[in-house]
Parts: C-alpha cells; sequence; structure tokens
C-alpha cells in the first residue's frame, strides 16, 4: 500500500502562508487605525486644554490680544489637525475592513483545503483497513486451511 499523499500539499501549504500574511496585514490595518485613533484623542484634547485656557483668559485674566491671537490660531490649527486625522482615521478604518474581509476570504480558503485533506485522509485509512482487512483474512483462511485438512486434501478431525 502506498502512503498517503495529498496532491493538494503544495497548494494547502500555500494557501496557509496567504492567511498568515492576511492575518499579519489585518493586524498591522488595526494597529495603525489604533494609532490614528490615538493621535486624533491627544490633538482633540490638546484642543480642549487651549479652549480651557482661553476661558480662563476671558474669565478676568489679563490677557493681551497678541497673546489671544495666538491661542485662537492655534484652536484653528488644531481644528484643521482635527478634520485631516479624521479623514485619515475613516481611511485607515476602511482598510482595517479591507484586511478584515482579505483574511476572512483567506482563512476560509484554507479551511476549505484542510477539510477535503481530511476528508481523503480519512478514504485512505479506509482503504488501508479494508486492505489489512483481507490480508488478515487470507492469512486465517490460509492457516484454517492447514490445520484442518491433511496434505492429501482429506479433511482430518
Amino acid at each position: 500500500m502506498k502512503p498517503f499523499r495529498f496532491a493538494l500539499e503544495r497548494l494547502l501549504k500555500w494557501r496557509s502562508a496567504e492567511s498568515r500574511l492576511a492575518r499579519v496585514a489585518y493586524g498591522n490595518a488595526m494597529a495603525r487605525s489604533t494609532s490614528v485613533a490615538a493621535s486624533l484623542a491627544a490633538i482633540r484634547g490638546a484642543r480642549h486644554r487651549l479652549e480651557a485656557s482661553l476661558t480662563d483668559l476671558r474669565d478676568g485674566l489679563p490677557a493681551s490680544a497678541g497673546s489671544l491671537r495666538v491661542v485662537l490660531a492655534a484652536i484653528d490649527r488644531l481644528d484643521a489637525d482635527v478634520v485631516r486625522t479624521t479623514a485619515v482615521l475613516e481611511e485607515a478604518e476602511r482598510g482595517v475592513e479591507r484586511a478584515r474581509i482579505e483574511y476572512l476570504e483567506r482563512r476560509r480558503d484554507e479551511r476549505a483545503l484542510e477539510s477535503l485533506r481530511r476528508r481523503r485522509l480519512e478514504e485512505h485509512a479506509l482503504i488501508v483497513a479494508a486492505e489489512d482487512a483481507k490480508i488478515l483474512d487470507e492469512v486465517a483462511r490460509d492457516r484454517f486451511l492447514r490445520q484442518h485438512h491433511d496434505p492429501a486434501g482429506t479433511r482430518s478431525e
């Protein structure tokens, strides 16, 4: 009996490698999205702190027109950064979704080949078991015939 050999073994290995690469790409996309979201939160925090300092300046602390202009310009710059970073975050989230879909497709393909390999292995095991049973039956039959028949071909009791 020849040993089990899955004809699509190289394809299964290739699909497994693709699946691993897709999983890594998905993780990288999630990391990028998380990083951009953290940047956005930091920008919003900085804006909030500047806005709070502007409120402090308006609540009676002496402030010059120049310092007010600087704070307002910084708030405007942070607002522009929020808009820009929000657009980057939306693109990063779309990238995460694309990477997730790609990973799920690659994993589905890999599982389908693994399932096919498992079925073929089970079929092979059944064939091997049937051939082993056939050989054992032949050995048992030959042994029975040797024990219960004399060399002349008559039955001995």
